[in-house]
């Protein structure tokens, strides 16, 4: 099933450009958990609509409201789907950047190819305003999405 971009809303600046890269242009970026659900909660229950966010400390006291759908093995996402409605929750574990550094090392793409020596600087990457704008970035989440590694693969089957 298609989903307009609009209807996909990834909780900052790194996770809205790696669903553009996905293909999806355009979501709808949110600051936070808490605005990714107030948004979810905001749209028509029978209206698809995926929210996308890290599995960090934060998340935790939101996820209460949905339940667990699916979880691969051996995959570093979830998904959680808000019961009687259409809105689904793609949870990346950890957080974004260190699944990003774990799929390019399972698919033997090296971050420092495309300036990301260490975790530090592609959590800088993916936290900047301008991170739309950073190339180096399109570049490496591009090359990921070209090795479809199983967990990416997995979040487009979702979306």
């Amino acid at each position: 099933m298609f989903v307009e971009s609009h209807r996909i809303i990834p909780e900052c600046y790194g996770d809205t450009v790696f669903i553009e890269v996905l293909g999806y242009k355009n979501p709808t970026r949110a600051l936070n958990i808490n605005e990714v659900l107030k948004s979810l909660a905001s749209r028509k229950p029978n209206n698809k609509s995926i929210g996308i966010v890290d599995n960090d400390k934060k998340a935790q006291k939101f996820l209460g409201q949905y339940d667990l759908i699916e979880s691969p093995k051996k995959l570093d996402t979830l998904s959680k789907i808000k019961l009687y409605t259409n809105h689904l929750l793609i949870i990346i574990k950890p957080e974004l950047e260190p699944f990003l550094r774990n799929c390019a090392q399972e698919t033997n793409i090296n971050p420092s190819d495309y300036g990301f020596c260490d975790i530090k600087l592609l959590e800088n990457a993916c936290k900047d305003f301008h991170t739309h704008k950073n190339d180096r970035l399109k570049n490496f989440l591009n090359t990921l999405k070209q090795k479809q590694h199983p967990a990416i693969v997995q979040i487009q089957n979702w979306i």
